[in-house]
């Protein structure tokens, strides 16, 4: 009885932890800041700031922070909630059991995607570094997990979006 315990638990555990697909481990601090970081000609901060808060909004975030002179921003939006699969919840059905309710393996009920940006002023442009934190909660608050989403397609999209709002800035449209 208790190998099963034992198993029921590994399996229960393998099922929860797994990373959702916009986020990657392993990347170093050099990759990261080249992932999260672009330089933008022609423009100042006060417009690039303008055209990141417009992206964000456009993009579903609330704006928590909004600081100029610093050149800062932090929003946070809801992301899909991914629920375990048939399999995990089997194992987590059986582990609780097995435990007799003891051991209740911890699922997230709100995930929340932070989006932190930093505009600072160089010659000829702006520079933007935007960086994506994916935070898991249970359902009293708790944060289960933070993760630093270092997926380039994320990213990309992200400064097309922002790329796209200086555009329409300048042309007034």
């Amino acid at each position: 009885m208790r190998r099963l315990a034992l198993a029921l638990l590994a399996l229960a555990l393998s099922a929860c932890a797994s990373a959702p697909p916009a986020v990657r481990h392993g990347a170093s601090p050099l990759e990261r800041r080249a992932l999260q970081t672009r330089e933008f000609e022609g423009t100042d901060v006060p417009a690039a700031l303008s055209a990141l808060l417009s992206t964000l909004q456009d993009d579903g975030y609330s704006i928590r922070v909004a600081d100029a002179a610093l050149g800062l921003v932090t929003a946070t939006r809801d992301a899909p909630v991914e629920g375990p699969s048939v399999l995990g919840k089997v194992a987590r059905f059986y582990l609780t059991v097995a435990s007799y309710g003891l051991l209740r393996p911890k699922t997230p009920a709100v995930r929340e995607l932070e989006a932190t940006g930093r505009i600072e002023a160089r010659e000829g442009g702006v520079r933007v570094r935007v960086s994506l934190v994916l935070r898991s909660r249970d359902e009293h608050g708790q944060t289960l997990s933070v993760e630093e989403v270092v997926e380039p397609a994320a990213y990309q999209a992200l400064f097309a979006a922002f790329d796209r709002s200086l555009f329409l800035a300048r042309e007034a449209l």
